[in-house]
């Protein structure tokens, strides 16, 4: 049988379970919101994390701690390096029409060698043909 009930005030967001609830519900508490506490369940919270995330209400009125995830957990594990992968057969080809000596012509773009894109006919001409206004 659980003891008394004491009130701590939430530092961080808590999830508290419902102790007599089958389907294992919790509900959230806040940071800044008042909790009522059985000594285990406040015992868990403040020894359960590198820091206390509750303290008594009779210290509310103290400065806020300021509590990040790292001083909860401890620091995140670094990502895991892989090494790059290899290119598929054909993806790291460059084509360069040799007609063009200038790199920065757009007929050595990649559109350039797309068999749907003509260049050779005014781009803004090619949109208007169909509303029958002439381009300015």
């Amino acid at each position: 049988m659980p003891g008394p009930l004491k009130k701590f005030e939430a530092l961080v967001n808590l999830s508290l379970g419902r102790g007599t609830d089958k389907e294992k519900q919790a509900d959230i508490v806040h940071k800044g919101e008042t909790v009522m506490l059985d000594d285990d369940t406040a015992k868990g919270f403040l020894t359960r994390h590198r820091v206390p995330v509750i303290r008594p209400v009779a210290d509310k009125n103290e400065p806020d701690p300021a509590i990040k995830a790292k001083d909860l957990f401890g620091e995140r594990p670094p990502a895991q390096a892989f090494g790059a992968r290899p290119d598929p057969p054909g993806a790291s080809t460059v084509t360069v029409n040799p007609e063009v000596k200038d790199p920065a012509d757009p007929r050595n773009a990649p559109e350039a060698n797309d068999p749907q894109t003509d260049l050779s006919v005014d781009p803004d001409a090619a949109k208007d043909k169909g509303t029958g206004v002439k381009p300015k």
